[in-house]
């Protein structure tokens, strides 16, 4: 008598630990760009009122002053 379903097929032997090893290095980094994100949006929202009245948006253009 056969079985009603087919063995399912062997890792291959030449990836080793090899899934295991991008996925604890890949989860980790996710994270952490995750976390980074999170901060840079915090501190994004907690800037200066100064720097939302276009104080930087003023700056000379020095490419003028130096043009032949």
């Amino acid at each position: 008598m056969q079985p009603s379903h087919p063995e399912p097929p062997e890792l291959r032997k030449g990836w080793g630990p090899m899934p295991l090893l991008v996925t604890m290095t890949v989860v980790p980094l996710v994270v952490i760009g995750l976390i980074a994100m999170a901060v840079a949006r915090i501190a994004w929202r907690r800037r200066p009122a100064s720097l939302d009245r276009g104080h930087l948006r003023r700056l000379p253009d020095y490419r003028l002053q130096h043009s032949r």
